[in-house]
């Protein structure tokens, strides 16, 4: 789960959106307009247990044109490929750094050819989630 706020009247200031995330056990990437810089939080889980730290709010400055890409493991845990081994995140940031300039709805379509590919003949390990949002 990921709480997600995205209000121009309560965060923008001079001309500048933000986008204010409480993030619950899922990994959010953000990707400027110049595909180069990428940032990758790090999960937490939403239960208690032995390693738990209090939730923190990420704020971002957003500028047009710019992806935020919200998302589940499921994508990067998926085995497959020709060793049968996971996707992993790295992968999973290599792709959607290299589709940044690809309109949404092909981004759509590749990355789900890119999961499809990868899986194969395997079960789906886990669910998948990705969400992309394009200011």
């Amino acid at each position: 789960m990921a709480l997600t706020t995205f209000s121009r009247s309560i965060l923008t200031t001079h001309s500048r959106n933000y986008v204010l995330v409480a993030k619950l056990f899922i990994v959010i990437a953000f990707l400027s307009a110049k595909c180069g810089q990428a940032l990758r939080l790090l999960q937490q889980p939403i239960g208690v247990d032995e390693y738990f730290k209090p939730f923190t709010n990420h704020t971002f400055t957003l500028n047009r044109n710019d992806i935020i890409y919200l998302f589940t493991d499921g994508f990067a845990d998926q085995f497959g490929g020709s060793d049968n081994k996971i996707f992993m995140y790295s992968r999973l940031r290599k792709l959607l750094t290299e589709l940044c300039n690809t309109p949404m709805d092909q981004q759509k379509i590749i990355l789900e050819f890119a999961f499809e590919t990868w899986k194969g003949k395997n079960e789906q390990t886990d669910d998948v989630l990705l969400i992309g949002i394009k200011i």
